[in-house]
């Protein structure tokens, strides 16, 4: 049986709720009892419920009741639905964050800088888990774009208003020379030599 989306939607977790507490309960009375509410409550809002999804829940079995198909298939949704609401809740209420943190970074970034970070966030969020992308600045800047991570790190230049950003490391380029090579002052110095630079380096110098 197909559920209206819209309707599901809508639907009250109170009335997930009720659902599955005369599921467990075995009957109307027994779950209202146990609800603190009047049978004839319970009854109505199981009612609403099938009226709002279009199917019968719950058929006459003897003198008790049992689910129908599709009260079966709303029991495991309800179920599922009803843990992540009260894991939630619990999560707001003491402030530990669980969940997975999709970080992207410079390859150079992730191993001299972030080790210590990483450490740290996993001390404070033991719950959390964090899957770390390496690349450079614009295959990273991208896939935030197509929301593929949720923050990197990424070195300047870069059009600032497309994401919201803060500066985080400073990092000081090095120039290696030959010892033969006479002292070097300004770029002009390098003229006509060969010069090896990474695509990051080459990135955060503006080349």
């Amino acid at each position: 049986m197909a559920y209206n989306i819209h309707e599901m939607r809508n639907m009250d977790l109170d009335d997930l709720h009720i659902f599955r507490c005369v599921v467990h309960e075995g009957g109307v009375a027994r779950a209202a009892s146990r609800l603190q509410r009047v049978p004839s409550n319970v009854t109505t809002r199981i009612k609403q419920l099938e009226n709002r999804l279009g199917v019968a829940l719950f058929r006459r079995q003897g003198r008790g009741i049992a689910l129908t198909e599709s009260g079966q298939i709303l029991l495991g949704h309800a179920e599922r639905l009803l843990q992540m609401a009260d894991i939630a809740e619990q999560e707001v209420r003491s402030g530990v964050g669980r969940g997975v943190l999709r970080l992207g970074s410079l390859e150079s970034t992730a191993g001299a800088r972030l080790p210590p970070l990483l450490s740290t966030f996993h001390s404070q969020y033991p719950e959390m888990s964090i899957e770390l992308q390496s690349g450079i600045s614009d295959s990273l800047l991208k896939m935030l774009e197509r929301f593929e991570l949720d923050a990197a790190f990424v070195a300047e230049p870069f059009e600032i208003g497309r994401f919201a950003a803060i500066p985080v490391f400073e990092d000081e380029l090095t120039l290696i020379s030959a010892k033969g090579i006479a002292k070097i002052r300004s770029a002009s110095d390098l003229s006509g030599q060969t010069i090896v630079v990474s695509r990051m380096a080459a990135h955060t110098a503006g080349v």
